[in-house]
């Protein structure tokens, strides 16, 4: 059995993974929790480096911990009024806006550390990020990787030696070193293939049910890397982020979102032409999607840009015999505001990263260039 295969089938026999499994961020937050708790001196030295000021007779205990105050996953503190707050994510991808959120009650005891099994890409290979907080003070975020807890814990584990406690963190101690190994095949490169559920390791990751979190970091990179390439072109007019609230985006036109919905990993791309639509790309599982979003219920709007052959073409890029919906059915649609027609990438054994890049530049090359005439059927189908 090769290496990563033996650390599958080790997280598979650990009891505290698969007490996990209900609510695997609940439950990092929880064991952390207990183990503060439980060894009040041990666990704050652990954390020390993260603190601006250290108390000044040295005293490392914890002097109270919390879960969930003011909807933090973790805060404590220690007795010179020093606080560390943590948001944990693990299954989860951490955006910009939830740090903010939570950067608005800053004060200068307050620490703030972003545990994940993987680095945002917003932090850009740096291990500290700023953020503004709404009273326009530089709130300060540290990065903590699971792998470097993972040795934080071990140097914890050593000073309580011969306990039971001790054998529940070195379990949980090797729990995190499958997720890490997991983590680690989350990378993106222009020549991988595309869906990436057609990747050898995926049913290994889905069968310990930590396919989400795959599929998750994998469109996040996707995401960042269209962004990148974007930019590359000298367009500087991006919002990079949730998928939510594209239309109160007033100074940056193109947005691009990554998520998950219905058991699918997601990338948003939106062009926003006017006040209420945008056209877009959106990619999900194996569907390459043209879209036009509407905020209100506007649906000839979408049958107008078709019917002037300003968007829905995939000629470029795919064979059009494969564009869905087929016959006389113009659209697929979600609700009254979002109408599309699509393409299986699946019937492309050989679709690469980079081919798909390629396309979705493409397309939004071919927005920009009919903008103007987009605008106007806008206008005109809402007089």
């Amino acid at each position: 059995m090769n290496e990563e295969l033996k650390k599958f089938e080790n997280l598979k026999k650990s009891p505290l993974f698969n007490l996990s499994l209900s609510s695997k961020e609940l439950f990092h937050s929880n064991f952390l929790y207990w183990l503060g708790e439980s060894h009040k001196v041990e666990f704050g030295e652990i954390f020390k480096d993260f603190l601006k000021i250290l108390p000044e007779d040295n005293n490392l205990e914890i002097e109270k911990i919390h879960r969930e105050k003011d909807n933090i996953d973790l805060s404590f503190t220690y007795y010179n009024e020093q606080e560390i707050i943590i948001e944990n994510k693990v299954k989860s991808i951490a955006y910009i806006e939830q740090l903010k959120k939570y950067s608005e009650k800053n004060t200068d005891k307050k620490n703030y550390i972003l545990l994940s099994l993987s680095k945002p890409v917003f932090f850009e290979d740096k291990d500290k990020f700023v953020i503004k907080a709404n009273n326009n003070i530089d709130v300060e975020w540290n990065f903590l990787s699971y792998s470097t807890l993972l040795g934080m814990l071990k140097t914890l584990s050593k000073k309580i030696q011969g306990s039971y406690h001790q054998n529940i963190i070195n379990d949980y101690c090797n729990f995190i070193d499958g997720l890490i190994e997991i983590e680690s095949y989350c990378n993106l490169t222009e020549d991988d293939c595309f869906p990436f559920e057609k990747n050898e390791i995926f049913s290994d990751i889905k069968e310990i049910r930590l396919h989400d979190f795959y599929l998750k970091r994998k469109y996040e990179l996707l995401a960042f890397q269209v962004s990148n390439k974007i930019k590359e072109t000298k367009e500087d007019s991006i919002f990079f982020g949730s998928l939510s609230n594209w239309e109160k985006q007033k100074d940056k036109p193109i947005y691009i979102g990554h998520g998950m919905t219905r058991g699918l990993g997601l990338m948003d791309i939106k062009y926003k032409i006017s006040t209420n639509v945008s056209l877009g790309i959106q990619i999900q599982g194996d569907h390459y999607r043209m879209v036009v979003e509407n905020t209100v219920d506007l649906a000839s709007i979408a049958g107008k840009i078709l019917e002037e052959k300003l968007w829905f073409d995939f000629s470029e890029n795919f064979d059009e015999k494969e564009v869905y919906p087929k016959g006389e059915k113009e659209f697929n649609k979600y609700g009254a505001t979002f109408f599309y027609k699509s393409v299986n990438l699946v019937s492309d054994p050989n679709l690469s990263i980079s081919d798909l890049i390629k396309f979705i530049l493409n397309d939004l090359n071919k927005i920009k260039a009919n903008k103007d005439d987009i605008l106007n059927v806008i206008n005109q189908s809402i007089k």
